[in-house]
């Protein structure tokens, strides 16, 4: 599909946790990222909430905070269970909490969108430049990790976790969560698409385009698909999150967690 068309929903069985992925913005937002689609989801009677991890941790060390304000979420709501909606690389800290045994049975639902699940080989661009670009572009991120967040990042270490020949060693592409409903959702946007990309994305989406083809801008089209894919979205990867410089009737960020939240609603979840 090339769009998600809004849903009226109402209360899910179990709350809706939206999750972050890697990067900046997700401290330097006024209440970090994914807080107004959180907001929307709360108006339409549905407990949801949008906690920050550090952006630039490792995925181990994003793992751990989720795992907190996840236990915190359960205890505060006296839920039973959880379903989880992850945005890009917040994916791939879903399936590590989930590995947890902690967390058997009390996750509903576990699905991603634009989640690298075969790795992002502008991870590995990043770290295999020659020494001095690889400074400048480790020194760049740096510099935007310590704006976002009070603990200093360890961005080569956080990139290592993200390239294909990492996720692919750490992430089977069959692996699913017992008692819980996988899904991915894909995305590209730019190259021929209906959807433009934020100034921000051009050059990695033009990397992109030599590395694997098709992106949203940051993650790989061919990388994002994971146990039911259940639809594609025509939105950049800034969009996704609801970070637009101009509107767009391919793609709305309420939207598209509103739709996600009726779907939960009629399977039960």
């Amino acid at each position: 599909m090339s769009r998600l068309s809004p849903a009226p929903p109402s209360a899910t069985r179990h709350p809706l946790v939206l999750m972050h992925g890697f990067g900046a913005l997700a401290g330097v937002l006024s209440g970090g990222v994914l807080q107004r689609e959180a907001r929307h989801l709360r108006a339409l009677g549905v407990a949801a909430f949008a906690p920050t991890v550090a952006p630039y941790g490792t995925l181990d060390e994003r793992a751990d905070g989720w795992g907190a304000h996840l236990a915190r979420i359960l205890r505060e709501t006296g839920a039973e269970r959880l379903n989880l909606l992850a945005f890009s690389s917040g994916g791939l800290d879903a399936r590590l909490v989930a590995r947890r045994p902690a967390w058997a049975g009390r996750i509903a639902s576990l699905v991603t969108l634009s989640t690298p699940h075969r790795g992002n080989p502008l991870a590995a661009w990043a770290l295999d430049r020659p020494d001095r670009l690889a400074r400048v572009v480790l020194a760049g991120m740096q510099s935007a990790g310590r704006l976002a967040w009070k603990e200093p990042p360890r961005i080569a270490d956080a990139l290592a976790g993200l390239t294909p020949e990492t996720v692919a060693a750490r992430f089977p592409s069959d692996e699913a969560v017992d008692g819980a409903w996988c899904g991915s959702y894909t995305s590209a946007a730019g190259g021929g698409t209906p959807a433009t990309l934020h100034p921000g994305l051009v050059v990695p989406h033009r990397l992109l385009a030599r590395l694997s083809g098709a992106s949203d801008g940051i993650v790989p089209t061919a990388s994002m698909a994971w146990g039911d894919v259940l639809g594609h979205v025509e939105a950049d990867h800034a969009r996704q999150v609801g970070i637009a410089l101009w509107p767009s009737r391919l793609y709305r960020s309420t939207d598209f967690v509103a739709a996600h939240a009726e779907r939960l609603r009629t399977r039960g979840l």
